[in-house]
This record gives structure tokens, C-alpha cells and sequence, in this order.
């Protein structure tokens, strides 16, 4: 028996008079045979009215479940459970708030057992935040400042609001701008705050577009883009059309005068020109 565990041994189907049991009794090792194990129990049953009968009873119905549920719900605690409706799909949760999920069990007897589990859903953010600017988190974990609850600086508790309040404020012009000596901004108007860009065009004048008569010659020239207001500067431009510097200092010498209109100028001439006479004309 020494090489066996006591889950190896055959196990005894009842109690004789001469077997001996070891047991622990008030600290001490002894032993208990099988008689006075009976003598004992007949004294305890004797004490509680004795033993006439005994009979084995019917085996009853085994427990079964009959249904299960499980529903759920958003709370504002983790200790106390929500007393709103229980939903059969899991909730979005906010963040900071608790998620509460509720198991009903029902058994053949008409018992119900119910039982409760909570968690918690978590604030983004890699730390606890207590306050910013003395503004505290609201329930989704996040601060919302305006630019009166931040200071300037943490030697100035001026608000940014305050600050920018002073200040100039948004310019919309684009391009050079001008001020109004008041702070006030706005775009610069091109030949009265500023010199106008020098616009530059070519043309001709052309030998066919002269008309008139002896010592009063005039010819339109076009000069598209050139405006009546603009006092432009016209350039004889040297070209092949002349034969010599001579022929061309003589062409453009019959012209006396010559007159801006819209796109275009009006020459006047003593004498009509044989040529065409290429012109750069510069207006501002």
C-alpha cells in the first residue's frame, strides 16, 4: 500500500466491525475501529428521535434553461447601473462614460438569475488633463478655449482676444498698397499713388492711309489697347523700308503733329510720306 496514492485504492462499500481507521484527534495521532464508529452514529441518531425507516426518494427533474438575453446600455457610472432602456445592440459610448451590459438567465423553474458587467471608455489623450487656461475638460475629454480664456503671455494675463482686438485689422487689397494715415490700408491706384507702368506698342504709318491736301495731310493710325487719356511718345523705328537714314529723317520730318485717340493716334503731315514709316509708341 506504501507505493500507492489513496486515489489508487479500492474503494470500501461499507463498514465492519473490526476495521481500524487512523484519525486526528485534540493534536493527537489514534485510531478508530469499525465499531465504535457505528456505536457512535447509532448515539446521534438515537439523540435526534432514532431511526425507524429509511427510504430513497424519487429522483427529481434536472435544472434546464429555458431563455438568455443579454442587452445593453450607456451610463454615467460604473457603480450604479443605468435605469433607461436596455438595447439589444451594443451602444456608441462617449468618451469617459461606462458601457453596462446586463445577462438574464431563465430556468425551467421560473427562477431568473441576472448579472451585470461595466467598462469604461477611455479619454484620447496620452495624460490626464485637469484644466487648460483654467477652463475644465468637458464629458468627451476635450477643452474648449475661446481667445478670452488664453493670456498673452505668462507675464501678461491680457487675453489673445483683447490683443487682437487692437489690432489692424484683416487687409483684403492686394498688389502695392497705400495707407490712410489712420491705420486704415488699401490698394494703391496706378498713376496717382504710384508711376503707372510704361506700356509699350508698335505700329505703322502707313504711305496709303494718307489724306488731304497740299501742306494739310492727316493719316489714322490704330494703336490697339492705347487709351485717349494716355500721353504717349512715339519712335520712328528703323527700318529697311527707308533707303538711307537721310530718306528716313526726311519721311518723319513731314510730320508735325499727331493726336491720341482711343486705340489708335491721328499723324499730321506738311507734305504726305511716300513710305511706310514703322512707329514704337510708349504711353503711361
Amino acid at each position: 500500500m506504501a507505493d500507492k496514492s489513496i486515489a489508487q485504492l479500492n474503494e470500501a462499500e461499507k463498514v465492519y466491525s473490526d476495521d481500524l481507521f487512523v484519525l486526528n484527534q485534540s493534536g493527537s495521532a489514534k485510531k478508530l475501529s469499525g465499531s465504535t464508529l457505528k456505536n457512535w452514529l447509532l448515539e446521534i441518531a438515537n439523540s435526534l428521535g432514532g431511526i425507524s425507516k429509511i427510504e430513497k426518494g424519487d429522483t427529481g427533474d434536472a435544472a434546464s434553461v429555458t431563455s438568455k438575453s443579454v442587452t445593453y446600455q450607456v451610463g454615467t457610472s460604473g457603480t450604479t447601473a443605468p435605469s433607461g432602456s436596455w438595447l439589444q445592440a451594443v451602444p456608441t459610448v462617449p468618451q469617459g462614460q461606462f458601457l453596462w451590459t446586463k445577462t438574464e438567465v431563465t430556468f425551467n423553474t421560473g427562477d431568473t438569475i441576472t448579472w451585470y458587467s461595466v467598462s469604461r471608455m477611455g479619454i484620447d489623450g496620452t495624460g490626464a488633463v485637469s484644466t487648460v487656461c483654467g477652463v475644465d475638460p468637458d464629458s468627451g475629454g476635450n477643452v474648449p478655449l475661446t481667445g478670452a480664456d488664453i493670456p498673452q503671455s505668462s507675464d501678461d494675463p491680457t487675453s489673445i482676444s483683447a490683443v487682437i482686438s487692437g489690432k489692424q485689422p484683416k487687409i483684403t487689397a492686394s498688389g502695392l498698397l497705400k495707407g490712410n494715415g489712420s491705420g486704415g490700408v488699401s490698394a494703391a491706384v496706378a498713376g496717382e499713388d504710384y508711376q503707372a507702368p510704361v506700356r509699350s506698342y508698335t505700329a505703322t504709318i502707313p504711305a496709303s492711309g494718307w489724306t488731304g491736301s497740299s501742306a494739310s495731310y492727316t493719316c489714322n493710325v490704330t494703336v490697339t489697347g492705347l487709351l485717349a487719356a494716355d500721353k504717349p511718345i512715339v519712335d520712328i523705328v528703323p527700318s529697311t523700308t527707308y533707303a538711307t537714314a537721310e530718306a528716313q529723317i526726311e519721311a518723319y520730318g513731314y510730320i508735325y503733329r499727331m493726336a491720341v485717340q482711343a486705340n489708335g493716334i491721328v499723324a499730321y503731315a506738311s507734305e504726305k510720306p511716300t513710305v511706310d514709316i514703322p512707329i514704337q509708341v510708349k504711353a503711361v
